[in-house]
């Protein structure tokens, strides 16, 4: 069998954080298979600051082989653009691809699995399966339409393969784990790169959620509570927060709270080894410390990685101050337990290669 070619998308910054672990482990893969994989990496642009892309993309040594760029910050302007772009490229593209891959939930996961689907592609969803439960949430649409225009759906906790049975959706289903594992783990081990702050055992924060941010109170609930908190605190910022900030009239510093500018993503992976506990709305970070062993209070309405806070590993608060206080009340207590491991949902040895061998098995049948 000649070569599998797979068109893989992405466009924000915890794909490229996947992209660059793929990259890495279809490197590996290729130097023990008969057959190569090809892949071909499309950036579609949909995160545009440096912070968030091109940083990360030369410290992670990220290849594209084609990357998107716009004349608009406009949300919907740019959805419809890539949509357009997208459609083109995969229009003119030569050799044609076997397969796309998308991943996640964002607006470059929406746009490319139409696209690929609309122009006779099969198409793989890396992180399939995901459910909040809300699907007034952008995300959940996203997921929810993906998952029933997906050929091949790789699931990174058994729970997302239930989620996609209670949806009839029942073939070429596999849990591939989280196919970063690895990638974290030796980032986490690296001589280099360290995060140089002098603190141990800080909380580390982030927020970049709109119904974090939008509504005031909620954001000067959390303020307010980490900045006379008995631990340091050392807040990165999203370029969203960092805005609000500023409108809020804050510089870098608040009592007890340290904000800095977003890390480099292998500081970032040292910063949470290092620290006590987290506390953050982002779905990412919450599997990155627990691979980490670290706990997270989450500050999000709904959940996709709901596994996590009921097994009493994270914890979710609300927007009012005593909820925020109630849960640093537990983090400190949980501290003292024994730290909860899941069997058989995120972690599963030669992740990547069960994936990629999926692929062959496909192409070959």
């Amino acid at each position: 069998m000649s070569e599998v070619r797979v068109l893989v998308i992405g466009g924000v910054r915890p794909q490229f954080i996947k992209i660059a672990a793929l990259q890495w482990n279809i490197e590996q893969f290729n130097k023990n298979s008969k057959t190569p994989i090809l892949a071909t990496y499309v950036n579609t642009g949909q995160h545009y600051d440096a912070t968030l892309s091109s940083n990360i993309i030369n410290e992670l040594n990220i290849h594209f082989d084609h990357s998107f760029t716009y004349s608009t910050n406009d949300p919907i302007e740019i959805l419809g653009i890539m949509f357009i772009k997208l459609s083109k490229l995969l229009d003119e593209i030569v050799p044609k691809p076997d397969l796309v891959m998308v991943m996640g939930d964002t607006t470059t996961t929406f746009v490319g699995a139409t696209v690929a689907v609309r122009k006779g592609f099969p198409l793989v969803h890396m992180e399939a399966g995901v459910r909040s439960g809300d699907i007034n949430k952008v995300e959940e649409m996203h997921r929810r339409v993906v998952s029933h225009l997906t050929t091949i759906h790789f699931c990174t906790s058994r729970n997302s393969e239930k989620n996609l049975n209670k949806e009839n959706i029942t073939k070429n289903i596999y849990w591939t784990g989280d196919m970063s594992y690895d990638y974290i783990i030796n980032c986490s081990k690296s001589k280099k790169n360290h995060f140089l702050y002098d603190k141990r055992n800080y909380v580390l924060a982030t927020l970049h959620k709109p119904l974090n941010l939008e509504a005031n109170d909620t954001l000067e609930n959390i303020l307010s509570a980490l900045s006379n908190y008995s631990r340091e605190v050392l807040f990165i910022c999203h370029p969203r927060l960092r805005i609000k900030l500023n409108e809020m009239g804050i510089q870098d510093k608040l009592g007890k709270i340290q904000f800095i500018d977003a890390l480099p993503y292998k500081q970032m992976i040292h910063a949470i080894k290092n620290c006590g506990f987290i506390l953050t709305d982002s779905g990412g970070l919450q599997r990155e410390a627990y691979y980490l062993k670290k706990r997270c209070l989450i500050r999000r309405d709904t959940l996709g990685w709901s596994i996590f806070v009921r097994n009493q590993i994270h914890h979710l608060i609300g927007e009012d101050k005593k909820s925020i206080l109630d849960g640093l009340a537990w983090v400190e207590d949980s501290l003292n337990l024994d730290y909860p491991i899941l069997d058989n949902q995120f972690i599963r040895p030669d992740s990547a290669f069960y994936a990629l061998n999926k692929l062959m098995e496909f192409r070959r049948n």
